[in-house]
């Protein structure tokens, strides 16, 4: 369990190369995503594994790149039970940023299943 985790960031898919992925190379495509992110900011200029000491974790729904423009219904579910299995190490979660359409989908996929309702409005 990894009680300091307050905001999780879930995006889409990984990336074509592992080292580019959130906790790659420190220079890596995401990585340089999330510095920009937080240029500005106090938090401008901290390296993944000081975000994440920070309370901040970063995902993929996807933990495989995309080889097409659209995941399968059938892909997403597989992809949300194992992000579901992965965000249990987090129960102090108290912001999910979602970023896309299929982090955005596997997140009401996965409240649907547990609370029956839709949590983001269409």
């Amino acid at each position: 369990m990894e009680d300091n985790i307050v905001v999780v960031f879930v995006n889409e898919c990984a990336p074509m190369n592992d080292q580019d992925d959130f906790y790659g190379k420190e220079d890596g495509e995401y990585a340089n995503s999330v510095k920009a992110l937080f240029k500005g900011t106090s938090l401008e200029g901290k390296e993944m594994i000081q975000l994440k000491e920070l309370g901040f974790y970063f995902t993929n729904v996807c933990k495989k790149p995309k080889s097409e423009t659209n995941i399968t219904k059938e892909l997403l579910q597989r992809y949300a039970d194992q992000l579901e299995e992965e965000l249990k190490q987090f129960p102090n979660v108290k912001v999910y940023m979602l970023m896309g359409d299929t982090a955005i989908q596997t997140y009401t996929y996965l409240n649907r299943k547990h609370k029956k309702k839709r949590v983001i409005p269409a």
